[in-house]
């Protein structure tokens, strides 16, 4: 058996909190080096945050199997961030703003940044998913707030859950909380 391609792994300075500190704030892109053949698409990029409750851990905590899976397995290029840690600033100020600052980074610069390099991975800065874990889940929902597949997400992981916590009550069914919605009886 054949032992896999290494991932690339590259990191940058998507931004630089402010003074008096300056410190860069840090993404790692992992990927799989450039495909081979004629007529390779740009790749799409997923952004994962980090969890830890606003306070704790990095962009080196999301589970290497989790970057695995979606680098390698399935050809995205997987960006993991660092966010500014509450208590030091506001969670609005750093961990919302450094979200939103990734999530603009990742649509606008890093494209550029990659494509130039001697790798020539092309990457497609309009295909992006965003997730995270715990506290990063929270930052991967703010990024896409406004968007209309947010609503389409929560929908479809309350109807998880619901039947999720059916398998773990005896004696009673629940009912989704969504029942009465006009958007679903139509």
């Amino acid at each position: 058996m054949t032992s896999p391609i290494p991932l690339t792994i590259k990191t940058y300075t998507y931004k630089t909190q402010p003074a008096p500190s300056s410190l860069p704030i840090l993404a790692t892109a992992h990927y799989l080096p450039a495909y081979t053949g004629p007529n390779s698409p740009p790749r799409p990029i997923v952004l994962i945050f980090h969890g830890g409750g606003f306070m704790i851990g990095n962009k080196d905590t999301i589970p290497k199997a989790e970057i695995d899976f979606l680098a390698r397995d399935h050809g995205f290029v997987v960006v993991s961030v660092d966010y500014s840690l509450c208590p030091q600033v506001s969670l609005r100020e750093g961990p919302m703003k450094d979200a939103e600052d990734a999530y603009r980074w990742c649509r606008e610069v890093f494209p550029g940044l990659l494509g130039g390099e001697e790798d020539g991975v092309e990457v497609d800065g309009t295909r992006m998913g965003v997730l995270g874990f715990s506290a990063g889940g929270m930052l991967a929902t703010w990024t896409v707030r406004s968007s209309i597949y947010l609503y389409i997400l929560m929908i479809i992981t309350d109807i998880i859950l619901i039947n999720w916590l059916r398998t773990l009550t005896v004696g009673f069914p629940l009912q989704p909380p969504f029942r009465d919605c006009r958007l679903l009886r139509q």
